[in-house]
This record gives structure tokens, C-alpha cells and sequence, in this order.
């Protein structure tokens, strides 16, 4: 039978105003490697009560009420090309990444956490993590959280770069390395735009550093706010600390250098 929500949507001309984006980027990313992901709600998904995020018109919103007529959620089905990580671990490099608050977008996730795929548990984030058992299994469903439906943020679990006990997540930068993360992070917050190429994507230890400054927008907004006027010392010293606290990916080690680098890129930067 088809549901109220549902007969409303065809009435309004089935508009789509799309996927939100970090689920979109996923995706892409799956789909290019191997993985088949559906990001369409079928019959099942539009008739139920009440409507979740696979639709248009989701009620399950979350931390706000979803806006129509936005997606908010993928299934990543069971690989079949050879060398790519199973449901259980790929599912588990989410979760790892999640904790870690390299993809603060996931709200939750139903996964096969023991690897098979007649079980699940669902692993949610609103705001504090719990697990309790799902009974959506198969598969692993991903839902994001409202307000990021146009957030850039890219991200690749299939990357080794930033993983929790890898060598990267532990290797020290460079003084080149920090010097170009705090002339970055500055011309971001000052200039407006994406960062320089070199931190986008899979290509570094800074795997997720612009999904998360893109994330940090509001905080970053004293930066933004200040430009044409000279910053204060303690001014200079709360956006360095807020700079660092985004930097995940990055060592504890690494942490007081990029502070004292992006101290001095403030001080040297023209109109501050």
C-alpha cells in the first residue's frame, strides 16, 4: 500500500534534490573500486512507516529534521571483485573512523560486525556512540546526519593513510610538512575556497584535513571575521588551538609544532 509521505512526494512531481554530498563522494569512491552501492530507495524503503533515510522525505532526521527532498543514506553491498575488504572489514574501518572523528557526517551504521551477513548490529553516533543488534543485514547501510547536505568532505576507507595503529597515523611531519599545513590552513580561513591540491583526497598523512576544517567552518569563523583587522594576541592563540583540535589525522607530537606554525602564518599574514 502506498504510504501518505509517499503519495505526497508523486504529488509534488517525485522531486530529487540529491544524495548529501559526503554520502555521494563515498560512493563514488566505492563504486570506482569495485564495491556496488545503491543509493535509491525502492518500494520497501518509500512505504515505510515511518519513512527513513533512504527517502525523500525522511522523519528520522537527525540532529535536525531531514530537509525534503534530500537523501540521506547508501547500501554498500557484498564485494565480488577479488582483494577488496569484506562487509566486516570495511564496516570496521568506518567504525575506527568514525570514533576517531574523521567523518563526523555518519549518524549510523548497520553492519555484519562478526562477518556474516545474516547478522548486524548497528553501530549510531546521536551524539554519543552506542550498539545495539539491527535486523538489516546483507549489506552495509550508512545514514548521515542533517545540515551536511552540501559538506564537502571526502573520504576513503579503503585508504590506509589514517588508520587507527597504521604507521602513518603515527608518522611525525616533516618541518616542511608543518609549515605547509599551517600556510594552508591560513590561506583557507583567511582566503576562502579549497585547500591547496596537496591535501585533498588520499595523497597524504592528511587524509581528512579539509573535510575537517570544512567541518569547523563556524569556529573558523573568527578567522574570517578578523580579516582587515590586526589580531590580538589571544585572538592568534584561541584560532591555533582550534585549528589543532580539528587536525585528527595528525599525531599528538605533531600537534604543538602546527600550533606554533600557524601562530606565526597569523602574525605574518597580511591584514592581521
Amino acid at each position: 500500500m502506498t504510504s501518505r509521505q509517499h503519495r505526497d512526494w508523486i504529488n509534488h512531481g517525485r522531486p530529487d534534490s540529491g544524495l548529501a554530498r559526503p554520502l555521494a563522494q563515498l560512493r563514488d569512491v566505492l563504486r570506482a573500486a569495485g564495491y556496488t552501492v545503491f543509493d535509491f530507495p525502492n518500494d520497501e524503503h518509500l512505504d515505510a512507516q515511518p519513512p527513513e533515510d533512504h527517502t525523500f522525505y525522511s522523519e528520522t532526521g537527525w540532529p535536525s529534521k531531514s530537509p525534503k527532498w534530500w537523501r540521506h543514506a547508501i547500501d554498500i553491498m557484498p564485494p565480488t571483485r577479488p582483494g577488496l575488504p569484506s562487509l566486516k572489514e570495511l564496516g570496521g574501518r568506518i567504525v575506527t573512523d568514525r570514533n576517531a572523528g574523521r567523518i563526523t557526517w555518519l549518524k549510523y551504521i548497520n553492519w555484519p560486525s562478526t562477518g556474516s551477513l545474516s547478522g548486524a548490529v548497528q553501530d549510531k553516533w546521536e551524539p554519543g556512540f552506542s550498539r545495539r543488534r539491527s535486523t538489516d543485514t546483507g549489506h552495509i547501510h550508512l545514514s548521515s546526519i542533517t545540515g551536511v547536505e552540501n559538506l564537502d568532505a571526502p573520504y576513503n576507507p579503503l585508504s590506509p593513510v589514517g588508520m587507527a595503529g597504521s604507521r602513518e597515523d603515527d608518522m611525525p611531519l616533516s618541518q616542511d610538512d608543518i609549515i605547509n599545513v599551517a600556510s594552508a590552513v591560513v590561506q583557507w580561513a583567511t582566503e576562502g575556497g579549497s585547500l591547496p591540491g596537496q591535501f585533498r583526497g588520499a595523497s597524504t598523512n592528511l587524509l581528512s584535513l579539509e573535510a575537517q576544517l570544512t567541518a569547523m567552518q563556524t569556529d573558523l569563523a573568527v578567522v574570517k571575521a578578523a580579516i582587515g583587522t590586526p589580531l590580538t594576541d589571544a585572538q592568534i592563540n584561541a584560532i591555533a588551538d582550534r585549528v589543532v583540535a580539528a587536525l585528527g589525522p595528525l599525531g599528538d607530537a605533531d600537534k604543538p609544532a602546527v600550533a606554533d606554525a600557524v601562530k606565526e602564518a597569523l602574525t605574518d599574514t597580511p591584514g592581521t
